[in-house]
C-alpha cells in the first residue's frame, strides 16, 4: 500500500520533484548552447571559405558567355571538305 503522507509533505516532495526537473532540463539546454556557441567561436576563427559560384541558369547557351578575351581569328577547320582526300 502507498504511504500515507500529510498534504503538505506530499505538496513539498512535488515541488522538489519539480525543482530537480528543471535543474536537470536547465543543464541539459546549457551543454547545447554552449557547445553551439563554441562551434559558432571555432567557426569565425576559420578562415573564410570561397563562395560557391551560382548555378548556371542555361540561359548562356542560348545566348553565349559573355568573355573578356578578343574572339579569336584565322579558325582553322578540322578537315578541309572542299579538296577531298
Amino acid at each position: 500500500m502507498a504511504c500515507k503522507s500529510s498534504i503538505s509533505d506530499q505538496q513539498k516532495q512535488v515541488q522538489e520533484n519539480i525543482l530537480a526537473q528543471i535543474k536537470s532540463f536547465s543543464m541539459c539546454i546549457d551543454e547545447i548552447l554552449l557547445s553551439y556557441t563554441k562551434r559558432i567561436g571555432e567557426a569565425q576563427e576559420l578562415p573564410p571559405q570561397p563562395i560557391a559560384a551560382p548555378c548556371q541558369s542555361g540561359l548562356g547557351f542560348d545566348i553565349g558567355q559573355p568573355t573578356d578575351r578578343p574572339a579569336k581569328q584565322g579558325i582553322q577547320p578540322v578537315c578541309n571538305l572542299e579538296h577531298g582526300p
